[in-house]
């Protein structure tokens, strides 16, 4: 307790010059943010954000929200990576945690919304582009992200849509060149693997995996040199019969789940005569031809 009434008048003085500054701080960074000065914004909020007086300030933290959102839309809309973005979504986490927000939450909450699309779009985007490492960090951003605006959001079948079409696109890449993309194959049947694993009627998962253990067996077969050891023959024809075993379960449920589909019936079709069933070959032929009619 300070017991000089003088130095006390000196230290009240000095503390309400404190507050006085930092709101004043934020006073200036709402002012360029409304003269769409950004970067000017971004120091006066920074210095808000960073001392104890104005971070507890609901508004402090919403205003960081929208000025790094404006710096991303100005300078990195381009970048996946953006800097400006994830300190925006930061900020908007900070905001969620603080009492008394509801002022300007129904904004910071749309703000969020923008935000998190575009991390999504980017995934998409990267997806599309082959680059399903970028991806897939995008992605994982995105939900993390949402969880700040929507903690109980589940995304259960969006991760499966998702996880789908990145299955697809890593056999798509592996199928376009098997030598060079080798490693795609574990990728992409991993990913399969773990959607029928959570969605066994998933219809795409069961034929896509199934083809693409089958074509894998194949595309042993097709490289196998007439030159080679008995030895080597052996093995890599246990290899294939494993494989096509393998593929096996995947290619009858997708027909199971589709039985009008033709795929699935020439897929079993090959497995069977590649096995040497000559009942199940022909039965599965017989099928396929009076699918084509």
């Amino acid at each position: 307790m300070i017991k000089n009434p003088i130095i006390a008048l000196i230290v009240a003085f000095f503390l309400g010059a404190t507050l006085f500054a930092q709101e004043q701080e934020l006073s200036l960074a709402v002012e360029a943010l409304t003269s769409k000065k950004f970067m000017k914004a971004k120091t006066h909020i920074d210095a808000a954000t960073n001392h104890h007086t104005t971070a507890i300030l609901p508004e402090t933290w919403y205003y960081r929200i929208y000025i790094y959102k404006e710096l991303y839309i100005e300078k990195e809309k381009s970048d996946r990576f953006s800097a400006h973005r994830d300190e925006s979504i930061a900020a908007l986490q900070h905001f969620m945690l603080l009492d008394n927000s509801e002022q300007f939450k129904s904004s910071a909450t749309k703000m969020g919304k923008y935000l998190v699309s575009t991390y999504y779009n980017n995934a998409v985007n990267d997806l599309h582009n082959g680059e399903f490492g970028y991806s897939q960090t995008n992605y994982e951003k995105y939900k993390q992200a949402y969880l700040f605006i929507e903690p109980n959001k589940q995304f259960g079948e969006q991760d499966i849509k998702y996880q789908l079409a990145l299955a697809n696109g890593f056999m798509a890449m592996y199928e376009s060149d098997r030598i060079l993309y080798q490693k795609h194959y574990s990728s992409a049947k991993t990913i399969y693997q773990e959607i029928v694993l959570q969605d066994s009627d998933n219809w795409n998962a069961n034929y896509n995996l199934g083809i693409l253990v089958y074509n894998r067996a194949v595309s042993i077969i097709k490289a196998m040199d007439y030159d080679v050891d008995l030895f080597e023959v052996d093995k890599l024809q246990t290899e294939c019969v494993k494989l096509f075993f393998e593929s096996l379960p995947y290619m009858k449920r997708a027909h199971d789940l589709n039985p009008t589909m033709s795929e699935p019936i020439a897929g079993l079709t090959g497995i069977y005569f590649s096995l040497h069933e000559e009942d199940q070959y022909v039965l599965y032929k017989s099928m396929l031809s009076g699918n084509r009619h």
